[in-house]
């Protein structure tokens, strides 16, 4: 394995601020959202009596309380939703672009070499571990045709 090979793990690395914005950009819209719900919520039910004893705040309005908690509590559930997704898409992302061409390569490749069709070549030759694999696997398959 040379040193100064590209690790997937650093190209994994290279999708994290892809990640990191697409969080962030959702996480802000969410919170305009829920902020204008809740706002035209309380718009169209007002409160209509407010009593203050002590630190407690006791409030009456004309809307439903488990809807305005609901409102009021949505972007706890939203945001981490938003984030399993970026997490998932990004992912998915890296998958396709990293990932799925040389496992499908190898694949082919083993079905093949199982069926003992040997007259074929591997060709996959970036600069990674997976790279390094399809190589090794292409080096497996030249010796065995030279052995039958």
């Amino acid at each position: 394995i040379k040193n100064n090979m590209k690790s997937l793990r650093m190209a994994l690395f290279k999708y994290i601020p892809l990640c990191l914005a697409a969080s962030l950009i959702g996480i802000s819209l969410i919170n305009r959202f829920t902020d204008i719900i809740v706002s035209r919520y309380r718009t169209m039910h007002p409160i209509t009596s407010l009593q203050v004893s002590g630190n407690a705040v006791e409030w009456e309005s004309s809307g439903s309380p488990i809807i305005i908690f609901i409102l009021e509590n949505l972007d706890y559930v939203l945001i981490p939703l938003w984030v399993i997704i970026c997490v998932v898409l990004v992912g998915l992302f890296f998958y396709n672009r990293e990932l799925k061409e040389p496992i499908g390569i190898l694949m082919k490749a083993s079905k093949k070499i199982s069926d003992n069709e040997l007259n074929f070549t591997i060709h996959y030759h970036k600069d990674n571990e997976l790279g390094v694999l399809c190589t090794a696997f292409e080096d497996m398959r030249k010796k065995s045709l030279t052995v039958t």
